[in-house]
């Protein structure tokens, strides 16, 4: 299982999980284990894709859910597609070839993560993977004419730079996606260097809200890419990877703590 999305309203959870070299999309409730369903519509060979994937709602119809999912090949080339809860029809958004696997027009290569921003009516991506820092940038694409411009880079918007490569491999990259709306701010990881950045969605500004990193001097540690933002407290619940460890960051001042850990990597 790679990719979770839930539904707190119906009390629904969907996952993406690799069955017999099938990417499948299923739907489990949160009350009762028993009740599952596996869309078969939504299934594609897993052995074609890379492993990056993201979900995220776009609620945009409250009559025709739709959860919207971006795939990335093993050269980064990025695809983009939609699954209607009511109808079960997966759309192709935008697609690559699958012969050569290239992407003509497309910025969206190895999403690290995705969401819906509702006031702006636009998807937002943090792309790049571990490629060259100058591909590390959050994207926007238009739902209906799928254009694709970028919303912050290191060339596009002021402050925080994002990280280029720390050696020995240890190649970082954008991971999860956050939108306080109340705000008008997005957050997403910088793994391995642990820094979580806050970017204005007006201006493509860059703020650096926390950062995670303890080794020691310039060692590089995996730190976390899974988190929750509370918007109303204006916190964040991120996993930390190295540790096994769970933290909460105030996103006004950085200040964080570790709320759990496991006893064996403290």
């Amino acid at each position: 299982v790679y990719a979770l999305l839930i539904d707190p309203k119906n009390q629904q959870l969907y996952a993406r999980a690799n069955i017999e070299s099938t990417a499948k999309l299923i739907r489990f409730s949160l009350e009762d284990s028993s009740d599952y369903e596996v869309y078969d519509e939504a299934q594609y060979f897993a052995q074609q894709r890379y492993s990056s994937n993201a979900l995220f709602w776009d609620d945009s119809d409250q009559n025709d859910l739709k959860i919207i999912e971006s795939q990335s090949f093993r050269n980064w080339a990025g695809t983009l597609s939609s699954f209607s809860i009511n109808t079960k029809q997966l759309t192709s958004l935008h697609s690559v070839n699958e012969e050569t696997l290239t992407d003509t027009d497309g910025i969206l290569f190895e999403t690290g993560g995705a969401a819906y921003d509702r006031i702006n009516n636009r998807y937002l991506f943090a792309t790049g993977g571990q490629m060259a820092v100058e591909y590390h940038a959050i994207v926007a694409v238009n739902p209906k004419t799928l254009k694709q411009t970028v919303l912050s880079s290191n060339a596009v918007g002021e402050g925080e730079q994002f990280s280029g490569s720390l050696g020995a491999g240890m190649n970082q990259w954008l991971s999860g996606v956050a939108i306080n709306e109340r705000t008008q701010t997005l957050y997403v990881f910088e793994t391995v260097t642990g820094k979580l950045i806050e970017i204005d969605l007006k201006t493509g500004n860059r703020r650096l809200t926390a950062n995670l990193h303890y080794a020691s001097g310039d060692d590089p540690a995996l730190y976390g890419y899974t988190f929750h933002l509370d918007e109303i407290d204006n916190v964040i619940y991120a996993m930390e990877s190295s540790r096994a460890a769970m933290r909460v960051i105030d996103t006004e001042t950085g200040e964080n703590v570790i709320l759990s850990h496991s006893r064996n990597t403290l």
